[in-house]
């Protein structure tokens, strides 16, 4: 957790949208690795402008020698052609042409010119070697700056790096802590369901079944006597072999002795418990409670083959 909650300052998850200790919302809060974003994003800002102001510092400074060799080359340039025509002038007003005072003044204009060309290419590689000090300051300047930015980004990407395996291990704990109390809860399900199933199973051992069955084959007749019993002792329904009688029925179906909502719940039960693979049911009939006892069903069946409009007709031979 590096969040903490900006009403009461207690811990909690990164992006929870409540306090789990007071209960306050918490819109305006920002995990570590939005707030390691936000950092990133400053310092590369905060970089590109201390890198362009550089640029712009170094382009005005060429640009200031540039226009000032410029300007001394154009003013040598005037001053020599300047002294050129006043020679030329004078001479043309004094009326010689190539008297030595005319041959001095050529010289000494020629002398001025080239010293004057001297000068201007020693300030030329003066200003040469400021401009490349300057281009090597400042290519150092932007290697420092990229060094920089690529050590905060390798921080930002180890920060990051060590948050989300944090947050991956505390998920994977937590997953574990649910899916172990899930795993709790479910066993805990499954024995009250058992629980729940015997104590009804034991409800249904108090209930008297009475089945009354006839069919002239004993084979069949102990066959399904045993898949009828084997149904009903599954959902806890205990049927005697004294209660069961091999004897003539005139239909199927199922009888009950009390309008109870209990009772009549478990008579529906056994009607499903008992329908066939078709999914055909026995028909129930409420006999009358008279002196029986309330928890008594009847089962009446008879042989498929002696069944007849859902009357049970009689084959020419006696049961046992």
């Amino acid at each position: 957790m590096n969040t903490v909650c900006k009403h009461c300052g207690k811990p909690i998850p990164d992006n929870s949208r409540f306090c789990n200790h007071c209960g306050q919302p918490q819109e305006g809060n920002k995990s570590l690795e939005e707030k390691a974003r936000e950092t990133c994003v400053q310092i590369i800002r905060e970089l590109n402008e201390e890198a362009l102001e550089a640029k712009h510092k170094l382009l005005e400074e060429f640009q200031d020698k540039a226009t000032k060799w410029v300007k001394t080359q154009f003013i040598a340039a005037t001053t020599a052609i300047s002294v050129v025509l006043a020679v030329l002038a004078y001479a043309g007003f004094s009326g010689f042409d190539a008297s030595e005072r005319f041959k001095q003044a050529i010289e000494k204009s020629t002398l001025e010119f080239e010293q004057n060309l001297e000068a201007n290419k020693k300030y030329l590689a003066a200003s040469d070697k400021k401009i490349k000090a300057t281009m090597n300051n400042f290519n150092k300047r932007a290697a420092n700056i990229d060094r920089m930015l690529e050590e905060k980004t390798q921080q930002i990407e180890n920060l990051n790096t060590e948050n989300i395996n944090r947050y991956q291990q505390s998920l994977n704990e937590m997953m574990h802590s649910l899916k172990s109390l899930a795993d709790r809860y479910d066993l805990q399900q499954k024995k009250i369901r058992t629980q729940l199933a015997d104590i009804e199973k034991l409800k249904n051992s108090q209930f008297q079944i009475l089945v009354h069955y006839r069919d002239d084959s004993i084979d069949d007749y102990q066959r399904n006597v045993k898949r009828l019993t084997d149904t009903l002792d599954r959902e806890g329904y205990v049927v005697n072999e004294r209660n069961i009688a091999n004897v003539s029925v005139d239909r199927q179906e199922i009888l009950y002795y009390s309008k109870a909502t209990r009772i009549i719940n478990k008579v529906n039960e056994i009607q499903q418990l008992l329908k066939d693979n078709l999914g055909r049911t026995l028909p129930l009939r409420f006999e009358g409670a008279g002196d029986f006892n309330p928890l008594r069903i009847a089962i009446k069946l008879c042989a498929r083959k002696s069944l007849r409009n859902g009357r049970c007709q009689e084959t020419g031979n006696k049961g046992k």
